[in-house]
């Protein structure tokens, strides 16, 4: 595995388009499978065609090759398709602390995370799902994450499945274990 760390101004990235730039540049240079994003770094967002179900659109930093418009000028990507290479071209782990006391929170989840791999911290064998709306059958479907995650915990537990809808409050109760 070879590592490439890079290391960006603020300056350089004010917009989507040109996190994905870099990220297209590293993809077709140096041949990159995935990238770490760490940081307040710009987000695109998506809307879909019905309700209320607007959201951070990560696909469009891991589908390189696809086609992403904002057909009704709103901020919003509303439309998508893959390029020659159907699916994403590369995965992304994304970091994003809060604006406040960023360098604080960072450290923390990377402390927890190594504490993980030394084995100093147990974990339960669950996993969560959270779906604004389960409208693609992304829980059981073609590229549903139920199936697999099954396969690795004893315990799955989900949220927004079929016609229910996810809310932050919900999600928070099952993350608090209340």
């Amino acid at each position: 595995m070879n590592l490439i760390l890079k290391t960006c101004e603020t300056k350089e990235l004010k917009t989507p388009e040109d996190v994905r730039g870099i990220l297209k540049q590293e993809y077709n240079t140096n041949n990159i499978r995935g990238a770490i994003l760490v940081g307040q770094i710009p987000f695109a967002l998506w809307e879909q065609g019905y309700g209320d179900n607007r959201g951070i659109l990560s696909l469009f930093y891991e589908d390189l090759d696809g086609e992403f418009q904002d057909r009704d000028n709103d901020g919003f990507y509303d439309y998508h398709v893959f390029g020659e290479n159907e699916g994403p071209e590369i995965w992304i782990c994304w970091m994003r602390p809060p604006k406040l006391l960023e360098v604080f929170h960072l450290n923390r989840f990377l402390d927890k995370v190594h504490n993980y791999y030394i084995r100093k911290t147990e974990v339960e064998d669950k996993a969560f799902v959270a779906c604004h709306e389960d409208y693609d059958n992304n829980f059981y479907g073609p590229l549903g994450v139920v199936p697999p995650l099954e396969k690795l915990c004893s315990i799955v537990e989900k949220d927004g499945e079929g016609r229910d809808i996810t809310v932050s409050y919900e999600i928070w109760l099952k993350l608090s274990g209340k």
